[in-house]
């Protein structure tokens, strides 16, 4: 591991968990992240790095930071995030305590540090040995379905960047081999007329109705899409009173499909289903995109530079009171005692190797669209107990932790040491590039999907 990142660890390491800790205990959804972009953007820039803040939909004020330290080529950036879910607040400690607002359920607080640092510790190592290039943080709002990335693609702030590398707590340590699936979020809204339901309910055309039966023939839809087609929804708005035909309702979807697009078609699909529920029931329907995210584009020329520098870095020791709240904290999360097997893995420590080989996974984020304009790649685990479900409780108390601490500065430590490295041989952007223009002129030409502008700007990125 390089000497001059081990330093700015030594030196740094309280001020990394202030930060986090300050993110966590200050939970904030998707788009009002305005107190995590100030402390973000203040632990930059004493670390010395030129700030810029930006107010990303739907935000009223700042929500996005992006620092540079640095001249030339080549160009790094490092990824965080810092939006919180609704309806998890949750104290640090190992049984249910909640809190009311929402909490870090995805633990994006330590990503928001882990990832700063990284940035900040890798310009400590570029400095010290004189090297050429750029060191870029891009602290990114409203991941947790607000497409904030996509947002920033659109507005050029990724422009000028050669690669970018990024860190997802969760699970044992391993580099992202997998493609997570395009997305799109869809609001369809059926539009009746109100009526007395008990006294006159045949001058009434219920929009309630329409989303009911759309939900049923999208429920038979599912039958007649691919095997990896992923179909959520709620009803956002169902009506008022039982004794008023709603003349409003509405269903808000999910989709995911493996491509972006084998996702429209099966909006496509869908669209008509909506169409025929609003025929039924003699109520129109009209649909709003609320926007979407692509597949991954892996780029294994960058994997392999993470996995050689995560094995350079020490790994995580944890104490025996860690591992007694570890174990504490999954019996009280799942019900159960954790098994011989399981308790050996609760706390993240080795790393995987990796195969190679591409593989699918259900779960979907908008960094997958950063993926689609240049080289990426990401580090993944950490920072949680192992064995429990994300967008939980038990990940917000875990957050808040030694453990999280200790997931957040092994994975800067790691991302550190790939920037240096990439900065010494910058051979290796070129190598990634070519990766990734081979596998772009297998694909279609990527454009941002937001409600505002659709399919209307076209990247030209081969």
């Amino acid at each position: 591991m390089n000497n001059e990142i081990r330093a700015w660890y030594e030196k740094y390491k309280a001020e990394c968990i202030k930060l986090s800790d300050k993110i966590h205990g200050h939970p904030e959804r998707s788009g009002e992240e305005y107190y995590a972009c100030s402390v973000t953007a203040a632990f930059m820039e004493a670390q010395g790095f030129t700030v810029e803040t930006y107010c990303i939909p739907p935000a009223e004020k700042p929500n996005c930071v992006i620092a540079r330290w640095g001249s030339g080529s080549p160009v790094i950036g490092v990824i965080g995030e810092y939006d919180a879910l609704p309806g998890l607040g949750q104290k640090a400690v190992p049984y249910y305590s909640p809190l009311p607002g929402p909490g870090h359920g995805c633990g994006h607080n330590l990503m928001a540090a882990g990832c700063a640092s990284a940035a900040a510790a890798a310009k400590a190592a570029v400095k010290s040995r004189g090297l050429e290039g750029t060191i870029v943080y891009l602290a990114c709002p409203a991941e947790e379905g607000g497409y904030g990335k996509v947002h920033m693609i659109d507005k050029g702030l990724f422009d000028g960047i050669d690669l970018c590398v990024a860190w997802h707590d969760e699970g044992p340590f391993r580099i992202a081999e997998f493609i997570m699936q395009a997305l799109t979020g869809i609001l369809y809204e059926f539009r009746g007329k109100t009526a007395h339901a008990a006294c006159c309910p045949e001058e009434g055309r219920s929009a309630l109705d329409a989303v009911q039966l759309m939900n049923i023939g999208a429920e038979f839809l599912r039958e007649h899409v691919p095997q990896e087609t992923r179909i959520h929804y709620c009803i956002p708005d169902g009506g008022v009173r039982p004794n008023i035909v709603p003349g409003y309702a509405s269903a808000y979807y999910y989709v995911r499909s493996r491509e972006r697009k084998s996702n429209e078609e099966v909006i496509k699909r869908l669209d008509q289903t909506a169409k025929g529920a609003a025929m039924m029931t003699d109520t129109s329907v009209s649909s709003v995109c609320m926007g979407g995210s692509w597949e991954s584009l892996l780029n294994f020329t960058l994997n392999e530079i993470l996995y050689e520098a995560a094995l350079s870095v020490p790994k995580p020791r944890y104490t025996k009171d860690e591992w007694e709240f570890a174990e504490e904290l999954f019996r009280n999360a799942s019900g159960r005692e954790a098994s011989e097997d399981e308790r050996a893995g609760l706390l993240s420590s080795e790393i995987q190797k990796p195969s190679g080989e591409a593989f699918y996974t259900p779960g979907s984020s908008d960094i997958t669209d950063v993926s689609q304009i240049m080289p990426v790649t990401q580090f993944f685990g950490g920072g949680t107990v192992n064995g429990l479900s994300g967008h939980h409780w038990s990940t917000v108390a875990a957050a808040g932790t030694s453990i999280g601490h200790k997931g957040l500065l092994f994975a800067g430590e790691v991302m550190a040491e790939f920037c240096s490295r990439v900065m010494e041989k910058p051979e290796i952007v070129s190598r990634a590039k070519e990766e990734f223009r081979e596998k772009k002129n297998k694909s279609v030409a990527y454009y941002p999907v937001l409600p505002e502008n659709g399919k209307m700007k076209i990247y030209d990125n081969k």
